[in-house]
C-alpha cells in the first residue's frame, strides 16, 4: 500500500490564501490540497456560526447605524432609534439615542441574549437573570421579583416579555392595551417576539397565539396558517416562518409590510421592523420589504453573507455579515489537518510493515531456532530490517 509522505513544514501562507490554490507547474501540490480542505471546512464552521461583523442602514438620525469600527458580534437588536449587540465574550454595546440611557448600557455579568423596545434595552444573563434599562415610565426596565430562571427575552414598545423555563411567559410595563395580560390557557411556548402594543408567542406544537392591541389584526392569526417555526413582531403587524422556510405577515400592510414577495425562496430567519419586515434567505442574502423611506428596505451593494438579522420597532435594520478566516486562520486549521494526516499514515505504515513482517515469516519459518514459529521471529526479522518490533 502507497502511504503518502505529507511535509508539514513545506506548508507556508503562500500555498493557500484568500481560497485561492496556488500551483507550482501545473499540478496542485497534495499540501494545497489539504489545505483547501482545511480552510474549507473553517469557513463552514465560521459560517455556521452567528457571529459577524454588524451593518446597518436605514434611519440614520441620531447615529443607530454608526456601527463602532470592528465591531464582531453574535446577535443584534434595534430599538426605536438605538441599535444594541452582543459580543462574543457576552458584553453588550449600545449606540444612537440615548434620551432615556437606553444606550448608556450598566454594570453586567455575561449576557447571552439581548432585545431593543422602542426607549429601552433589555439583557439575559448566563445565569437566567433579566436586567432592563433606559425609559421605565411604565416599569418596562423593572424585572419583577420572583421571576424565575428566564431562557429567552423580548422587548415591546414600552413592555417587556420574558420565556421562563418550563414554557410560561411572563410580561410587564405598558399594559394599555392588554399586551401584558398573558392568556390564562396559553400552554407552554418555545418563543417569543414583542410587537409595538402586542405579544406574540409560539406554542410548543407550532402554534401562534397573540394579544395586545389589534386595530389592524396584528393578533388574528390567519385561519389555516398551520404549524410555525419561527415568529416576529413589528409595530402593528405579525410575521411568521413555517417549517418549509415560507413566510407568512398579517396585519397593518400600508406599506406592504405583509406583502411576501414572490420567488422569496426559503428563508432561515426573520425579523420586523416598525413598517418593514426582513428575511434572511437559506443562501446568505437578505431580502427586506414594506416602509422604505430611509432606505431601511434597500440591501446595501456589496453587503456578504448573512449570518443574523436584527428584530425591533425600528426604521432602520441591522444584520450580522459572515467574516472569512483570515490567510493565517487557514494556515493554521491546515497544518493542523495535515499533522493528523501525517500521525495516521505513520501509524498506517507501521501497521503495513508489521503486518509483512508477519507475513514473511510464515514463509521463513522459525528464524531463532526455538522450536516455533511466533511473534519472537517477528521481532527478529524486523530487527534485521533495523527496526525495533514486537
Amino acid at each position: 500500500m502507497d502511504v503518502i509522505n505529507v511535509s508539514k513544514a513545506a506548508l507556508t501562507r503562500n500555498d493557500f490564501c484568500g481560497n485561492r490554490l496556488c500551483q507550482t507547474g501545473t499540478a496542485v501540490t497534495r499540501s494545497a490540497m489539504l489545505l483547501l480542505t482545511a480552510a474549507g471546512a473553517l469557513a463552514g464552521a465560521r459560517a455556521a456560526q452567528a457571529d459577524g461583523g454588524v451593518v446597518a442602514w436605514g434611519d440614520n438620525t441620531l447615529g443607530q447605524c454608526n456601527t463602532p469600527p470592528g465591531l464582531v458580534a453574535t446577535a443584534v437588536a434595534t430599538g426605536g432609534a438605538h441599535t444594541v449587540a452582543l459580543k462574543p465574550d457576552g458584553v453588550v454595546v449600545c449606540w444612537g439615542d440615548n434620551t432615556f440611557g437606553q444606550s448608556s448600557t450598566p454594570p453586567l455579568e455575561v449576557v447571552t441574549a439581548i432585545s431593543a423596545g422602542f426607549y429601552h434595552t433589555v439583557a439575559l444573563n448566563v445565569n437566567g437573570g433579566v436586567i432592563g434599562w433606559g425609559e421605565n415610565t411604565f416599569n418596562q426596565s423593572i424585572t419583577p421579583p420572583g421571576l424565575g430562571v428566564v431562557t429567552a427575552i423580548a422587548a415591546g414598545g414600552a413592555h417587556t416579555v420574558a420565556l421562563v423555563a418550563g414554557g410560561a411567559v411572563a410580561t410587564w410595563g405598558w399594559n394599555d392595551y392588554g399586551q401584558c395580560n398573558t392568556p390564562p390557557k396559553l400552554g407552554v411556548v418555545t418563543a417569543i417576539a414583542a410587537g409595538y402594543a402586542h405579544t406574540v408567542a409560539l406554542k410548543v406544537g407550532g402554534e401562534v397565539a397573540a394579544w395586545g392591541w389589534n386595530d389592524y389584526g396584528n393578533c388574528t392569526t390567519p385561519s389555516g396558517l398551520g404549524v410555525v417555526a419561527a415568529i416576529a413582531a413589528g409595530a402593528a403587524h405579525t410575521v411568521a416562518l413555517k417549517p418549509d422556510g415560507l413566510v407568512v405577515a398579517w396585519g397593518w400592510n400600508d406599506f406592504g409590510q405583509c406583502n411576501t414577495p414572490s420567488g422569496l425562496g426559503v428563508v432561515t430567519a426573520i425579523g420586523a421592523g416598525e413598517a418593514h419586515t426582513i428575511a434572511l434567505k437559506a443562501n446568505g442574502a437578505v431580502a427586506a420589504w414594506g416602509r422604505n423611506d430611509f432606505g431601511q428596505c434597500t440591501t446595501p451593494s456589496g453587503l456578504g453573507v448573512v449570518t443574523g438579522i436584527a428584530t425591533g420597532v425600528a426604521n432602520h435594520t441591522v444584520v450580522l455579515e459572515f467574516i472569512p478566516p483570515t490567510c493565517e486562520e487557514q494556515l493554521a486549521a491546515a497544518q493542523a489537518v495535515i499533522a493528523t494526516q501525517a500521525a495516521a499514515n505513520a501509524a498506517q505504515a507501521a501497521e503495513i510493515l508489521l503486518l509483512n513482517a508477519r507475513i514473511a515469516i510464515l514463509q521463513l519459518g522459525d528464524l531463532n531456532e526455538d522450536g516455533a514459529v511466533d511473534a519472537s521471529d517477528v521481532a527478529t526479522l524486523l530487527n534485521s530490517w533495523g527496526i525495533g518490533g514486537k
